[in-house]
């Protein structure tokens, strides 16, 4: 937060953890790391259209983030 020059407490950094503890869609429970599971669901066909409409700004976001 400091970077977007936004004061930031002890107790704010400890009300942010508790709050990501817990799924966005759904508070009332935990969150839960599911990037595998749903990359297995995901046919070739979702593949390819997502591809298709979202690879080449992907691939243009990815650049940004490895700094190429």
């Amino acid at each position: 937060m400091p970077h977007f020059g936004v004061e930031c407490s002890d107790s704010d950094r400890v009300a942010m953890a508790e709050a990501a503890r817990f799924d966005a869609k759904t508070p009332s429970v935990p969150f839960a790391l599911d990037i595998e599971a749903k990359q297995q669901e995901a046919t070739a066909a979702t593949r390819s259209v997502a591809d298709e409409r979202l690879g080449d700004l992907y691939r243009r976001l990815e650049a940004l983030r490895l700094g190429a």
